[in-house]
């Protein structure tokens, strides 16, 4: 009952923070449930939203907490096909202005681009989701985004988050040979930390690969 109210919220929500309010509270109510991809990609919306709250405001405490709760849980384990396309088909379902994404754990040898192979498994999961019939439009793309801690300078972490994307998206085309030409890649180092901290589980989860699907762009090869 109470995630079909918060559904009901969302639709009635009058402005963006009132959106935001209802999809957080919707991503409690579903984490509540087990239903982990309906959870992420309500929380993926909620800061969506936040971001467009003028003037700009801080995520409520309780949305930082179920971030980090969520995002502990999706990187204890290698993240599987089904709740990847529990993700990407959640926003397209509840009709969330927000673009499709999934923040995956992928594990990386140490101070390197090459899969460790949890990062391995973890791209077969996702090539499994993304072969999915009819979850990508025709003109739709995929960005890759890699990420680091905020360890190390910015020049080493901008390269290292490239290369790392760089590695997911050749993995992904090798694949599926569909996607040539559709992916996008990108690197942000240590700029987009999800997790404030300096101790060793937020070094972990700032560290990751972000997919997003997306419309049409104009792409790059890797």
């Amino acid at each position: 009952p109470a995630a079909e109210a918060f559904e009901t919220a969302l639709q009635l929500a009058g402005d963006d923070r009132a959106a935001m309010l209802a999809l957080g509270r919707l991503a409690e109510a579903r984490y509540e449930q087990g239903r982990i991809g309906e959870a992420v990609a309500a929380l993926e919306g909620a800061y969506g939203q936040l971001a467009a709250v003028s003037p700009p405001q801080a995520a409520p405490p309780w949305l930082e907490a179920l971030r980090r709760t969520l995002d502990v849980r999706m990187a204890s384990t290698v993240v599987t096909a089904d709740t990847m396309r529990s993700i990407f088909t959640s926003f397209a379902t509840r009709g969330i202005g927000v673009v499709p994404r999934v923040q995956l754990p992928v594990q990386f040898d140490y101070d390197s681009s090459e899969l460790a192979a949890e990062g391995i498994s973890q791209v077969t999961e996702l090539g499994m989701a993304l072969a999915t019939p009819k979850l990508l439009a025709p003109q739709q793309k995929i960005r890759v985004v890699g990420h680091t801690d905020a360890r190390g300078t910015d020049a080493y972490n901008d390269r290292l988050s490239l290369a790392r994307a760089q590695t997911v998206a050749r993995a992904l085309e090798q694949r599926l040979p569909e996607l040539a030409g559709r992916i996008v890649v990108e690197g942000h180092g240590r700029h987009e930390l999800r997790h404030e901290g300096n101790d060793e589980e937020t070094h972990r989860l700032n560290r990751r690969v972000e997919i997003r699907i997306e419309p049409g762009l104009r792409t790059a090869g890797p």
